[in-house]
Order: structure tokens, then C-alpha cells, then sequence
């Protein structure tokens, strides 16, 4: 089973470019890079959301959800009105998580404004 770190790496080598060309578009250190590529170093979210844009893939596909680099997983929805639709198979506790991520992005993106 692939890994985060081996689908980062796979996806770096794909577009021919370095740890370190790569550090440099994530804006991160070049042996946390490393470390997360050989799994020594857990991705923070943050950071996984930003290289899934920077190889226009999901995180879904990252995270080893899924095979189809574009195609999102459906579990969550975005409704068009701000709200989210939910998968019945996640828990509660998991959609308050999400949501809280959500507000916490918004927040964050309007104060670097």
C-alpha cells in the first residue's frame, strides 16, 4: 500500500524536480521534505492541503483514498450555500471536526488578506 510520503515523492519525480524545488514551492525546509517522503514525519494538514495544490490532485488521493488523482471522494460535499452535506457513514464528531477546519481556513485566508 502506497504511503503520503511515497505519493508526494512519486508526484515530485513525475514533474521531474527536486526535494529542494519542491521544499521551495511548499515554503518548507528541505529535510522536513525528506522526512516526509521516507514517512519519518507526519504531514500536517496544513501542508497536505498545499501540495495537493501544488500537484492539482486531491487529498483524497494523498492520503491514499483513492487511485483518481482529480475526482474528490464525495464523503463530503460543499452545498453551493456554505453548508457541507455529509456521507451518512461519518460520525458526528468527525463533521464538527471538518466544519471547524472549514471556518478555521476561511478565517485564516481573510486575515492574510
Amino acid at each position: 500500500m502506497k504511503t503520503v510520503g511515497e505519493r508526494i515523492r512519486r508526484l515530485r519525480e513525475e514533474k521531474d524536480w527536486s526535494q529542494i524545488e519542491l521544499a521551495k514551492k511548499a515554503n518548507i525546509n528541505n529535510s522536513v521534505l525528506s522526512r516526509i517522503e521516507s514517512n519519518k514525519r507526519p504531514i500536517e494538514d496544513e501542508l497536505l492541503v498545499k501540495f495537493a495544490e501544488i500537484f492539482n490532485v486531491t487529498v483524497d488521493y494523498l492520503l491514499c483514498r483513492t487511485n483518481n488523482r482529480n475526482e474528490p471522494s464525495h464523503l463530503v460535499t460543499g452545498t453551493g450555500d456554505g453548508s457541507f452535506s455529509f456521507d451518512k457513514d461519518i460520525p458526528q464528531e468527525v463533521r464538527e471536526e471538518i466544519i471547524n477546519y472549514a471556518e478555521y481556513l476561511i478565517k485564516k485566508h481573510k486575515e492574510g488578506k
